[in-house]
């Protein structure tokens, strides 16, 4: 193939060491061998903020270019919300660890819906991130639940000053 035909044929990607960064229809050619997945998708232009305190919704509201060819088990679609955008970044990594960067005023009860359509279950953990005082982005972490990590047994041993 001539670059022409790569450059039309695949996304615009780059790699820096052993990272990948690319679009949506990159996961069709690296899926299940990705360990972890950032998506800091457009939110849609500067009207994001007209939506007030907590009226982003990621189902109404994110539409991003979908997958041409479809994604990973995905039939072809020109556009891609939220919440699928959520479902296809879980069912590309073998870890299911996905990071969400999103506006400061997402819904919250719409990020849990998209990550419990997503087949997300237990703990997840979301930030908020502030500059000047003032509320900036919100980052949502998904992925495999710790709790059976906990000896809580040991830690409540521990806090009566047993050993």
């Amino acid at each position: 193939m001539d670059p022409p035909e790569i450059s039309s044929k695949y996304p615009p990607r780059e790699i820096y060491d052993d990272f990948t960064i690319g679009g949506i229809d990159l996961l069709n050619e690296i899926g299940q061998r990705i360990d972890c997945i950032f998506m800091d998708p457009p939110w849609g232009g500067i009207d994001y903020n007209s939506m007030g305190k907590d009226g982003y919704d990621l189902a109404r509201d994110m539409k991003i270019r979908g997958c041409e060819r479809g994604c990973i088990g995905f039939p072809p679609t020109p556009e891609v919300d939220g919440f699928q955008l959520l479902k296809i970044a879980a069912a590309a990594t073998r870890t299911r660890f996905v990071v969400y960067d999103l506006p400061r005023n997402t819904n919250k009860r719409s990020l849990a819906e998209a990550a419990l359509e997503a087949g997300y279950e237990g703990n997840g953990k979301l930030e908020e991130h502030y500059i000047n005082s003032r509320l900036k982005t919100v980052t949502a972490y998904f992925g495999q639940d710790f709790r059976h990590l906990l000896d809580l047994k040991k830690h409540q041993k521990e806090a009566e000053g047993g050993q």
